[in-house]
């Protein structure tokens, strides 16, 4: 950052033996956060819809001269035939009517809708859902004709409905939210490693930051350890064993900045951060970039896409536009890829500035979704498995 940037502030000598103040000293070490990886899915069945109707004049004088109805050739199943049986077993058992499927001792999964009904106004008399394995001879339907109050005069309508199941498909995309090691060794330097005397500094040499009413007293050490060029050029602007450094107000108060400039001292001091406030981290990012805090930028990075949702996509990718935030750029546009039906419905989809909108849409050209299908076998219920990374 430029040098102006600190020089509003206000920087007295100090005694290093014995001021009470809230001063939190502690060596700042490399941010490590949890494995944490999010995923999200979308699953549906590829599937072919055999809708067949069927109306049977007479059907009693029928079911005497023949059983079977034809039927069209399922796909990829061949002919199949449907048996219509009006059983006569013994005179004291109720007389009905059976339907069942003959797919010539082939199976499939799917399910099937049967429904019989009266000619007169479509009057439904019985239905029957069934679903999974479907097999040669499994019985659809069957209805009491005592119980159905119709002669054996009458017509009959049959309707099948069948969905033959070909592919399940499973659409994933994985956000692996710990960035890389080298990703995080790159941004954070320990002062120990560093070869430049300008950053050669004595334990005992530290800047105290006053907030509002909050003291921090952070050593040079650790404001140089985080390979920030705002810190490190206030460490090398003030010189001696402590200074008091006084952050100006106005300054902070104008961009909203005083909570999260308090945050990243707090982070320089623990290495961590509260991490439970959306609306608190997205502030905290924007700030960490303003004074090049890159390993808080990442950490901030890594939590916001916990909180990323259908709504909040667009902004947060516009966020991290504006930060320079490649970590939270890349997952978001995969996180838009995936949902790109919910969220380009969305207000803040459909009034995103051109440039930003060209932005998001070459980076969803690039990122990849992994596919699995699964698909239905026709004679036994085992599943093939194939994996590939493609568009949606």
């Amino acid at each position: 950052m430029e040098e102006n940037q600190i020089s509003d502030t206000e920087v007295q000598n100090l005694s290093t033996d014995g001021e009470n103040t809230l001063e939190k000293e502690q060596t700042v070490s490399s941010p490590v956060l949890p494995s944490y990886i999010k995923s999200y899915s979308q699953t549906h069945i590829e599937s072919t819809i055999v809708d067949q109707t069927w109306k049977i004049d007479k059907y009693m004088r029928f079911s005497r001269i023949t059983n079977i109805i034809p039927f069209p050739s399922f796909l990829k199943i061949g002919p199949c035939k449907i048996e219509f049986r009006v059983p006569f077993d013994s005179p004291y058992l109720r007389k009905r009517i059976q339907l069942r499927i003959l797919t010539n001792k082939q199976s499939f999964d799917g399910s099937c809708t049967t429904t019989i009904m009266a000619p007169t106004a479509n009057n439904v008399l019985s239905s029957k859902f069934i679903s999974g394995r479907i097999s040669d001879r499994i019985l659809l339907i069957e209805i009491s004709l005592s119980d159905s109050q119709i002669s054996y005069t009458d017509s009959l309508i049959i309707h099948c409905k069948f969905e033959i199941f070909h592919n399940l498909i499973n659409k994933t995309v994985h956000m692996n939210l710990l960035p890389s090691s080298k990703e995080f060794s790159k941004d954070v330097t320990h002062v120990e490693d560093s070869t430049s005397d300008e950053f050669r500094f004595k334990d005992e040499e530290s800047i105290k930051f006053i907030v509002g009413e909050d003291q921090y007293v952070i050593s040079k050490k650790s404001l140089c350890a985080i390979n920030s060029s705002y810190f490190n050029n206030i460490c090398r602007t003030h010189e001696g064993e402590e200074k008091n450094m006084t952050i100006n107000m106005n300054e902070l108060v104008a961009d909203n900045e005083v909570e999260s400039f308090g945050q990243i001292l707090l982070y320089i001091l623990t290495g961590s951060i509260d991490h439970g406030d959306c609306d608190m981290l997205k502030e905290l990012l924007t700030t960490a970039h303003k004074y090049d805090v890159s390993a808080l930028k990442l950490t901030c990075e890594n939590y916001l896409l916990r909180y990323i949702t259908i709504d909040n996509a667009v902004e947060l990718i516009q966020l991290a536009f504006s930060s320079n935030a490649k970590f939270l750029e890349t997952h978001s546009a995969s996180f838009i890829k995936f949902h790109i039906i919910e969220i380009r419905d969305t207000k803040e989809f459909r009034n995103l500035p051109p440039e930003d909108f060209n932005k998001i849409m070459e980076l969803i050209e690039k990122s990849e979704v992994e596919i699995s299908t699964h698909q239905f076998l026709l004679s036994r219920a085992m599943i093939n498995e194939t994996f590939t990374l493609a568009p949606i």
